[in-house]
């Protein structure tokens, strides 16, 4: 079974995991606060690396509040807004528009708050949302 979702642009998935992203229909959230607060530190550990090493010139709390601000404009919306825009679609269907949306608005957020080049700042906000879907998916998959 091959997935089509952005994780299988690096790396197939287990045949498990790969069902489950696949077949399951989307729903509307549940997760508590608590558990939401540790997946949004979770996401914003995974991505700092890639922001850091592309903010060259930025002090590191400057870094620290890029990151903290890139997935503030986004992690909400994914994890508690859209999902209601998806409600009656599969599963893969709700992360392409999920990983779409966070990579859009990253890489809108760097063009035009952080002075970025267009391509630069969609490749790097690309790279930054790949790395946290693949490795996030690895730990708490």
């Amino acid at each position: 079974m091959t997935c089509i979702t952005p994780l299988d642009l690096l790396m197939p998935l287990p045949s498990v995991a790969c069902s489950l992203i696949q077949d399951s229909p989307v729903e509307a959230p549940t997760l508590s606060i608590s558990r939401y607060f540790l997946l949004l530190v979770l996401t914003c550990f995974l991505e700092a690396p890639v922001y850091w090493f592309f903010a060259k010139g930025l002090s590191a709390r400057a870094r620290v509040v890029q990151n903290l601000l890139l997935n503030l404009a986004t992690h909400p919306a994914v994890t508690w807004g859209l999902p209601y825009l998806f409600l009656k679609a599969r599963f893969s269907t709700y992360v392409w528009g999920a990983e779409a949306f966070a990579w859009f608005v990253e890489a809108l957020i760097l063009f035009r708050l952080y002075r970025y080049p267009k391509g630069k700042a969609l490749a790097v906000s690309a790279l930054a949302n790949l790395t946290s879907w693949w490795v996030g998916l690895l730990i708490l998959g």
